[in-house]
């Protein structure tokens, strides 16, 4: 039988989308995802309600 190694990447698939949310003063905050960058018809939807 042969061997077979998996590999799992830790890359984010979504890191295109992932943006920076910066403090005024210098720093960051945090990241969060760009709804607009994801390209779904249905996030539209849920901002007109």
């Amino acid at each position: 039988m042969g061997t077979y190694s998996l590999q799992l990447s830790s890359e984010n698939p979504f890191r295109s989308i992932l943006k920076t949310l910066e403090k005024p003063d210098g720093g960051e905050f945090g990241n969060y995802y760009s709804l607009p960058a994801l390209n779904d018809p249905r996030i539209g939807e849920f901002a007109s309600i």
